[in-house]
């Protein structure tokens, strides 16, 4: 049986469509989401009544390891790729930090980098730090007027999911990655209104019909 290929975490920057991978995979990561519930006051009662307000956002929050040590060069040559997305591009309209896809295997999270903490922990007999860890929060992301989760059938929405294209990858490795089959991309291609699946670059946005099969 052949051994199977480590998958490295990205970063995909959808905006430039750059991959900023990691250099080693996180050790655990946390999902949040709050609820917003309003408590009203009410007398005679033990506790106070509530009231449903909105939802939050999703937040991921992970650790990324960059180690230079072996190569006794700056470890913010690699930290610094990370950094920077937290930082307005002016390139953009209106001018905004890049949206961003957080991707490992099968598992996708569109967000933003709402924070980033970096953490400096190895240093060369000169100062410069060889070892840091980066705390990021990634606040999920969804395009204005686009429904943020539940059931979209609810919504009247077809069950459909959405799938970003990584660097150099083609519409059927796309469908065996979302879909579990690569035979299925032209089902992928019509659903996207895309012609010619050559024309696919790294970052493009494509509507994944349905899902896996149960």
């Amino acid at each position: 049986m052949a051994a199977r290929r480590l998958e490295r975490a990205v970063l995909l920057d959808l905006d430039s469509g750059e991959e900023n991978g990691v250099q080693f995979n996180p050790s655990d990561y946390l999902i949040e989401k709050e609820v917003g519930w309003k408590e009203q006051d009410v007398a005679g009662r033990d506790a106070p009544a509530v009231e449903f307000t909105s939802g939050a956002r999703r937040r991921l929050t992970t650790s990324l390891v960059f180690d230079t040590s072996d190569a006794s060069h700056d470890v913010r040559v690699h930290t610094g790729r990370i950094e920077k997305l937290a930082l307005v591009d002016r390139g953009l309209r209106p001018p905004r930090p890049p949206r961003l896809l957080f991707r490992w295997g099968g598992f996708e999270f569109r967000c933003v980098l709402q924070s980033c903490a970096s953490r400096y922990l190895l240093f060369d007999s000169d100062g410069t730090p060889l070892r840091a860890e980066l705390r990021v929060v990634l606040g999920e992301y969804h395009e204005e007027g686009a429904p943020a989760g539940g059931n979209p059938a609810a919504a009247g929405l077809e069950a459909e999911e959405e799938a970003i294209a990584g660097a150099d990858e083609r519409i059927d490795q796309v469908a065996e990655r979302a879909l579990g089959d690569p035979a299925r991309w032209p089902e992928i291609a019509e659903a996207s209104g895309i012609e010619d699946p050559r024309d696919l670059a790294a970052g493009d946005p494509l509507v994944v019909p349905g899902g896996r099969p149960r």
